[in-house]
């Protein structure tokens, strides 16, 4: 009897949950009426027609001003900024006191994360070495620097790195080419007999993400990979490279991270998933931390990439797919002098350290619950022009233009 009437409480709170559910749903305010916005009724916006809306939205646009974005991305761009450095932390003061300026309710909220960086003085490489262990090819640690010395020895711009690759070094290992780094790539190649366990491969960038590719090398049982772009995907028009045009350089190296993988969390890796907050459970030990790389992983320069597919045998690559825009024959390999060894060294630091977020809240006239939001990256992996000052700039200049067009009313 008790566990009927138990039944029968529990059928009875859902059925009642659903009809309030349902009832709630179509009396709700729709806040639009199609039919009227086609005539040029009034719309959800407090009784405002189409036409005021846009009238109003032109009012904000007006506002904002081509010299101001400028100003902005020649300010937040002008120094590296790799994230829970000094120059991110100023520039977050600045957002704050912006904001506050505009009229907003700035805020900062701060977490504890694990962040990966390089080393200035210890940069990642990769080498090819002959019998006597002597260098025979060294990669390049910085790309060329086009504007002002004095950015050359910057020392918060950091030497290209992958984030979250493991500290390490394969060394006296071989070195395979291997297209983008997919799965369908390496089953070529095992089609083809050639093996990369134990080797370095050497991939394009494009065709999946980077994190992807260092696990299926992982998968393959390689021993390190090296990523690089090349022109085809990412200089098409090989006449218009950087300074000449808006296409990647051939010294130019793709940094980012490879975090990611199947039970890892989103956001930081130590904190499985919860808010990074000082308090929150971690590993004792960072090599416990799930989504770091189980092999070093370096991006390097098309230039570089050029170099070493000139040291590689094996046969002609004939696939369309496989051949890029480099200035050499693209082969599988390996190593055409069986006498040279590949080292990949990676000295990237895993460290926990403090970063801080900021928000400006501007509270609306109506319905002050619902929230519009904006938002973008603070940090950058290097001086960060388009990713993300791009974006900042711009989150700045609608913050400006919102904050007087509501002083006014």
């Amino acid at each position: 009897m008790e566990r009927r009437k138990l039944i029968y409480a529990v059928v009875g709170c859902v059925v009642i949950a659903i009809l309030s559910f349902v009832i709630g749903y179509f009396s709700r305010s729709t806040g639009c009426d199609s039919s009227d916005n086609k005539n040029g009724g009034e719309s959800g916006a407090q009784g405002m027609t189409d036409k005021e809306l846009d009238e109003l939205h032109q009012s904000i646009v007006d506002i904002m001003k081509t010299d101001e974005l400028k100003a902005n991305m020649r300010y937040f761009a002008a120094k590296p900024h790799v994230a829970s450095t000094p120059r991110t932390f100023a520039n977050t003061q600045e957002m704050y006191d912006r904001f506050k300026s505009y009229g907003f309710e700035p805020s900062f909220h701060n977490y504890t994360t694990i962040l990966a960086y390089s080393k200035k003085d210890d940069p990642n490489r990769v080498y090819i070495k002959d019998e006597n262990n002597d260098d025979v090819f060294k990669s390049r640690d910085s790309e060329k620097i086009y504007t002002d010395a004095e950015e050359e020895d910057d020392p918060t711009a950091l030497p290209p790195f992958l984030a979250y690759s493991m500290k390490g070094a394969a060394r006296g290992k071989n070195l395979v080419y291997a297209n983008f780094g997919r799965d369908q790539d390496y089953q070529k190649l095992i089609e083809l007999k050639i093996n990369v366990t134990d080797c370095i491969v050497l991939t394009k960038y494009g065709m999946g993400g980077r994190g992807g590719k260092v696990r299926m090398a992982e998968k393959y049982k390689a021993a390190g990979i090296l990523i690089y772009g090349d022109p085809r995907q990412y200089a098409p028009v090989l006449s218009e490279k950087f300074p000449d045009g808006r296409w990647l350089s051939d010294d130019g190296v793709q940094r980012g991270s490879i975090i990611g993988g199947e039970g890892v969390p989103e956001g930081d890796p130590m904190s499985g998933g919860y808010p990074a907050k000082s308090w929150a459970y971690r590993p004792e030990n960072v090599s416990e931390v799930k989504g770091i790389s189980k092999i070093p992983a370096q991006p390097i320069a098309a230039s570089d990439a050029e170099k070493l597919l000139e040291y590689l045998g094996g046969a002609e690559v004939t696939d369309d797919e496989w051949v890029g825009y480099l200035n050499t024959t693209y082969r599988y390999g390996p190593l055409e002098n069986s006498s040279l060894t590949v080292d990949l060294v990676v000295n990237n630091d895993n460290k926990i350290t403090d970063i801080r977020n900021v928000c400006g809240f501007l509270k609306g006239k109506y319905e002050p619950d619902r929230y519009v939001m904006l938002g973008n990256h603070v940090d950058a992996w290097v001086n960060g022009a388009v990713d993300a000052t791009s974006g900042t700039t711009v989150m700045m200049e609608i913050a400006r233009a919102l904050g007087e067009k509501h002083k006014t009313g």
